[in-house]
């Protein structure tokens, strides 16, 4: 026999009353959840795949930094003598992932070796940046959309298998400060959306300015906020208030951050590769023309556009009168070109292999086919707004260096969160017609995560098949124990230079920062020379003691065979004052310098 209608009925009622409760229990402890799923990902699932050191250079650069930075307190920027040894290297780093740093070895302060304070206390920095950064996104998400979404835009960002780039214990680097920031600026303009208050346009500004402080690519950040307001401006017919109150809030955080962290060239240094008075220069100009513009009252789309492009123009021929056309000068400088070549971050499309273009490109091309589809939709027309003005420049600048795809949650959440509510509106569950739960919904939901959980594979299996590179790096305590028993200067693969400072306690020549064009020019040249007249005197330059190298770290040049990195590899032809130092490691060569 078939249920009676009234118990169909009954059974319904439970069911909706038990997922109205259910949604007010999330609802209440939304922050909560998303702290516990985050310490969960970030904490459980990062530290047991982690291999016990930092996965690239900046890591141990930033920790040599924050060395420097305890044992010679100052917050202005200084020389770090240990490379390009004796003349010392400055960075192009500011100082708020060092105070981050610094405020993480607090725990950790009972340890007797200032080498591991350091190195343990970055260990937790990204992923309590993970957790933040959920945190952050949790803030924007639950103004805009129930519970049930908001979750699972947390759980898009949880899940992306591209985590593991930006924010492992391996990786203490400013790009997770940068996510955060950069998501926690989101969730205030979606908060601006919901209830139009200053509060979060004042936020927003003083958000933007800490992002370009820690990080000059911030500026770019900040101008594809702006193009959002301003396209508000120009289509919508929105005033310029909200626009003029970012700008003015950004300009004077970041007047401020100037003065506390100026370049190391002086105040009036026109530095276009950090925090300087071209950029605060710049802030003020964007302030004050957006004002003018608000107070000329401009009604037609295409009056806007024109005083916008005459201003922007305007600006820039100011700056140029004012500082010089050196400010478009990029700073990877002609003579280092052959190093900066292979900084992996640094490379476009074009140069990347298709596995890893599938991981990379798949899921932002993706959310922006679901944001051209959604955006004539009413209900999410003013939402996918947000994102077309945010994803279209910040795809295009991922085409040009993928060190720019770290900020796909700005534009790869939303799309997803909004599909899935039309599916559920869509279903009968959602218009009464029905008591079964939406299957559609579950299985857009198992589809979407499947697949982006699959997205690292193919670009995992291409790894594994190409050991080049760090993958042939072993790093012995033996080893290691070699180098610092020798000590002075080291000169070895330049971005390993900086793991064997730290390890090691020893000098460098050239380390893996566009600033130090003579350290890397002088290392380069060690490493290529061909005959002892051009090597002897770089090694007395930089007084320096040993040389490392590995087999299989590099491709050599066969055009070139009498190169010096050749010959240590293949252990022929040496020059008479190398003697080699015997070392467990099978492809390393060690060489200790004897005049």
């Amino acid at each position: 026999m078939r249920p009676a209608r009234s118990e169909l009925n009954a059974k319904s009622l439970r069911l909706r009353r038990a997922l109205k409760k259910l949604t007010g229990f999330m609802k209440q402890n939304l922050i909560l959840i998303t702290l516990t799923l985050a310490v969960l990902f970030g904490l459980t699932a990062s530290f047991a795949d982690w291999d016990g050191a930092y996965a690239d250079s900046d890591g141990y650069m930033r920790a040599l930094r924050i060395k420097e930075l305890i044992n010679n307190p100052s917050f202005y920027e200084t020389p770090l003598l240990f490379s390009n040894y004796p003349f010392g290297e400055v960075l192009h780093w500011t100082r708020p992932m060092d105070i981050l740093w610094l405020i993480m070895t607090l725990p950790f302060l009972y340890l007797n070796n200032l080498n591991d304070i350091i190195f343990i206390s970055g260990a937790f920095i990204s992923p309590a940046l993970f957790i933040l950064t959920a945190l952050a996104l949790t803030y924007g998400l639950r103004r805009r959309f129930n519970p049930w979404l908001t979750l699972f835009g947390v759980l898009i960002f949880l899940n992306s298998p591209r985590n593991v780039d930006f924010f492992s214990p391996g990786r203490p680097d400013h790009h997770a400060l940068m996510i955060l920031l950069s998501v926690f600026s989101l969730s205030l303009v979606l908060c601006w959306l919901k209830k139009r208050q200053d509060r979060y346009l004042r936020l927003l500004g003083i958000s933007l300015s800490f992002a370009t402080f820690t990080a000059i690519e911030g500026i770019l950040i900040y101008a594809i906020f702006l193009n959002f307001f301003i396209c508000l401006y120009i289509k919508k017919n929105l005033s310029l208030t909200p626009t003029v109150k970012i700008t003015k809030y950004f300009a004077l955080s970041f007047s401020f951050f100037y003065l506390l962290n100026p370049p190391y060239e002086g105040w009036l240094y026109p530095d276009n590769g950090r925090i300087s008075i071209l950029f605060v220069t710049a802030a003020w100009f964007a302030y004050f023309a957006l004002l003018g513009l608000k107070k000329a009252r401009l009604h037609t789309a295409k009056l806007k556009l024109l005083s916008l492009s005459a201003t922007t123009l305007a600006a820039l021929l100011l700056l140029v009168l004012i500082f010089k056309q050196d400010i478009f000068i990029s700073p990877l400088s002609s003579e280092i070109k052959i190093w900066s070549s292979s900084i992996f971050e640094m490379r476009n499309i074009t140069n990347l292999d298709f596995p890893l273009i599938i991981k990379l490109y798949l899921l932002p091309s993706i959310s922006l086919i679901i944001t051209f589809y959604l955006l004539p939709l009413p209900a999410y027309r003013r939402i996918m707004f947000l994102n077309l003005c945010i994803g279209l420049p910040l795809f295009a600048l991922t085409l040009f260096a993928i060190r720019f795809t770290c900020y796909e949650p700005l534009y790869t959440i939303l799309p997803f969160i909004a599909l899935a509510d039309k599916l559920y509106k869509a279903s009968p569950f959602a218009t009464h017609q029905s008591d079964e739960l939406p299957d559609n919904l579950f299985a857009y939901l198992l589809t979407f995560f499947v697949i982006q959980s699959l997205l690292i594979v193919p670009a995992q299996l291409a790894s594994s098949n190409n050991k080049t590179g760090s993958a042939v790096v072993s790093f012995s305590p033996a080893l290691n124990q070699n180098i610092r028993n020798i000590g002075g200067t080291l000169v070895t693969h330049i971005f390993l230079t900086p793991r064997f400072v730290f390890s090691c306690d020893v000098n460098t020549v050239g380390t893996p920062y566009h600033r130090n064009i003579e350290g890397i020019t002088d290392h380069l040249s060690i490493l290529n020379a061909e005959d002892d007249q051009t090597l002897i005197p770089l090694l007395l330059k930089h007084q320096v003691t040993q040389i490392l190298v590995y087999d299989g770290y590099q491709k050599l040049s066969e055009k070139h065979p009498h190169r010096l990195i050749n010959r240590l590899i293949e252990r022929q032809n040496l020059p008479p004052f190398l003697e080699e130092i015997p070392t467990s490691v099978k492809n390393a060569r060690h060489y200790q310098i004897k005049f």
